[in-house]
This record gives structure tokens, C-alpha cells and sequence, in this order.
């Protein structure tokens, strides 16, 4: 199992492989399409670039006011800020040091300004094999928005200690840039944070494991 790293790929500077990006894509993720930014849940979810406009980018998303959750090893990397990228443009400067990033689980909290577009979301904690479910990010350094459906293919699973993270399986795909992303049933509710990938199949940090964190 391996985690989706943040994507490090200078794409401005070779265009080319914009479409030689975009070609596989639609070839090998026939069940990804573009998200409009702006219509709820989906303008909750943002960009985060790692020190610099150009640095390595991740994903995550508005939970509430004043709040982004993304996956911890998205973050852990930054040496002094965070470049949050808002569905409507907006940017906003957080340095790590103000973030909150959990020992036990692949989960961090970025605190934001209030002001911000996004509605508060709500939590789900029904898993079921079968049950259909999506998530939208920014893959690679494209920065175009993209929803990607799947079904949840495993029950709910607790990792074995240190981690005690408790995931489930989805066949949705992912690439790197992905990482942070929110997991949304077909009503828009929250079910989890994609985390990462083994083989093909992805691994995603389920509502339980989330609340604990934001109880803690």
C-alpha cells in the first residue's frame, strides 16, 4: 500500500504532456468526468500547494467554517506554508506551524478564514459493499477540478496498531493530487477522506476514524 504524494510535476513547462495526460486518462478512468466547481458539495473542495504557488499540490475541503481537512502526508512536508486555492479563485497563506496534524491517523486540519465559500457538511457512517459513492480533487498539477464514481468494495476495516485507522476499499480512481479528497455518497453526504492506493484499488479513511479526529 502506498500513499498518493502530492503531484510534483511542472506541467506549464511541458504542455505536451497535458494531452498525453488527458488521453490516458479517458482511456484507463472511463468513469472520471470535469466537476463544476461551483455548485455544492464540489465548492468545497480546494487546492492545497505545498510552500509555494508551485510547489508539490494535494487536495482537501471546507468540513465547516473556518475548517480544512485534507490527508496528513499531503502536508507533512511543508517546511513553512500552505497555498489554499478556493473554488471561486480566492487564495489564502497558511503557515504549518498553526495546523493540526494527527500522530494516529492519515488526517490533518488546516484552520482557515470563516468568510470562505462551502456549506458544512454532514457525516455519514452508513458502509456497505456495493454502496455507490464519489469523490472530486485536482489530480497531477493540472488544476482542473475532477469527480470520479465508484462503489465502496469492502467492509469498514480497522488497521492494526500504531495506525487503528479504521478504512474501507473503493474501486473509484485515484492518482497523485488526489490525496485529501472528500469520499461523498450519492446524496452528498461525507463518508471519508481518500488516504491512498494499493494496486487498484483505493483506500480511503472512513467517518469513524475522521469524527475521532475531530473530537479529539
Amino acid at each position: 500500500m502506498f500513499e498518493l504524494e502530492p503531484s510534483k510535476i511542472d506541467w506549464e513547462n511541458w504542455p505536451w504532456l497535458w494531452i498525453v495526460g488527458l488521453i490516458l486518462v479517458l482511456i484507463f478512468c472511463a468513469e472520471i468526468a470535469l466537476a463544476d466547481p461551483t455548485t455544492a458539495p464540489l465548492n468545497n473542495i480546494v487546492r492545497i500547494h505545498i510552500d509555494s504557488i508551485k510547489g508539490s499540490c494535494g487536495t482537501g475541503f471546507i468540513f465547516e467554517k473556518g475548517r480544512v481537512l485534507t490527508a496528513k502526508h499531503v502536508i507533512e512536508k511543508a517546511k513553512k506554508q500552505l497555498i489554499i486555492r478556493y473554488s471561486n479563485g480566492t487564495i489564502e497563506k497558511v503557515k504549518i506551524k498553526k495546523c493540526r496534524v494527527s500522530k494516529k491517523y492519515d488526517l490533518a486540519e488546516i484552520p482557515v478564514k470563516k468568510d470562505r465559500v462551502g456549506i458544512k457538511l454532514e457525516l455519514s457512517n452508513v458502509h456497505y459493499i456495493g454502496k455507490k459513492i464519489y469523490t472530486s480533487g485536482y489530480p497531477a498539477n493540472w488544476g482542473i477540478l475532477w469527480v470520479t464514481t465508484g462503489i465502496i468494495s469492502s467492509n469498514v476495516v480497522s488497521l492494526p496498531p500504531p495506525r487503528l485507522t479504521k478504512i474501507f476499499f473503493s474501486d473509484i480512481d485515484v492518482i497523485a493530487g488526489n490525496s485529501g479528497s472528500p469520499v461523498f455518497s450519492y446524496t452528498d453526504k461525507l463518508v471519508g477522506i481518500v488516504s491512498s492506493k494499493y494496486l487498484c484499488v483505493t483506500v480511503v479513511v472512513s467517518t469513524e476514524t475522521l469524527k475521532e479526529f475531530l473530537d479529539d
